[in-house]
């Protein structure tokens, strides 16, 4: 699926980007990071997410870009579903006959789109962006590291939880070369 992804991504001119109701760090984050990487391959790129950003997140630079609302039919080539079981864990209604990504790493996952991509063993769906980054050719610049980043300290509990594997680490360690700030990005999540 990661190659189809890309091949789609290459292929489409404007692309929507949603997660899940209650949007946490792992979903806004690796959200930001993807359209990021859209744009630097001159895509049009929209994070449009149903529910409203929370707290810290909103205070974010960068996160003033999501739309609250819904994505509107046929205004985008493909969207991106990420963290969402199935197309209402969205809340977004009008999704039929849009192309969907589907990129999540639980299990629970129902594998309803036209790309599933699902990866319940890694611990966060930032993980699996930095995958599709690297398989575009993306240049990591300090702001997607910094956003991936932030993905994987979110749901690894810094990483504290369970979830938090070798791969984790190892993904951290070359956003950071990139350019994320550990300091910075503590200091904006837990302080």
């Amino acid at each position: 699926p990661l190659d189809q992804i890309a091949k789609k991504i290459r292929e489409s001119r404007r692309i929507a980007i949603t997660s899940h109701l209650r949007p946490d760090g792992d979903s806004l984050c690796t959200s930001m990071a993807l359209a990021s990487a859209a744009e630097l391959l001159n895509k049009e790129a929209a994070v449009i997410n149903k529910d409203k950003t929370p707290y810290p997140f909103r205070l974010f630079p960068d996160f003033k870009k999501i739309q609250i609302g819904q994505i509107y039919p046929q205004a985008y080539d493909a969207v991106i579903l990420l963290e969402c079981a199935d197309v209402s864990r969205s809340g977004q209604e009008n999704l039929d006959g849009y192309f969907k990504i589907n990129i999540d790493h639980h299990y629970s996952n129902d594998r309803y789109a036209d790309i599933d991509w699902v990866e319940p063993h890694v611990s966060a769906v930032g993980e699996m962006a930095f995958s599709l980054c690297q398989k575009l050719g993306i240049v990591f610049t300090p702001q997607i590291a910094n956003n991936l980043y932030c993905a994987i300290v979110s749901d690894t509990g810094s990483f504290q939880f369970s979830n938090t594997t070798a791969e984790a680490f190892e993904i951290c360690h070359q956003l950071v070369k990139a350019g994320a700030n550990p300091i910075q990005i503590s200091e904006a999540l837990f302080h």
